[in-house]
């Protein structure tokens, strides 16, 4: 079998040279290794995870520029696809920067601005 060029260099794709896997190899789901996770604590009947200062801090500079919302629609009408949802709100926004929406069901989204002043803007 003669090797291919790299269609998409993604680690998840294996070597880089084949890019031929089977369906069930992409859905599969990925096992971590339980020893990278914290360890739980059982404290007053309820389980608990400590994390460290640092996982903490990286964990708040993610959700920094972040603001939770839901779309409320009038009983009868059809949802957005969350696709749909951003451009309409792209439209609306106008040039507001990259930003992310993503659901979280129900009805709920998390919207990821770049800048403090795009999601004050919104």
């Amino acid at each position: 079998m003669e090797a291919t060029s790299t269609i998409c260099p993604w680690s998840f794709l294996g070597d880089g040279v084949s890019v031929h896997r089977s369906f069930a190899s992409l859905v599969t789901p990925t096992v971590f290794p339980t020893t990278d996770l914290p360890t739980p604590v059982v404290q007053d009947g309820k389980t608990t995870v400590i994390i460290s200062e640092d996982g903490y801090q990286s964990g708040l500079e993610k959700c920094k520029f972040m603001l939770l919302g839901r779309l409320q629609l009038a009983s009868g009408d059809k949802p957005y696809s969350p696709s749909d949802l951003q451009r309409k709100l792209s439209l609306l926004w106008g040039e507001l920067g990259d930003w992310k929406l993503i659901p979280m069901g129900k009805g709920y989204y998390t919207f990821s601005f770049t800048s403090d002043a795009s999601r004050a803007w919104v």
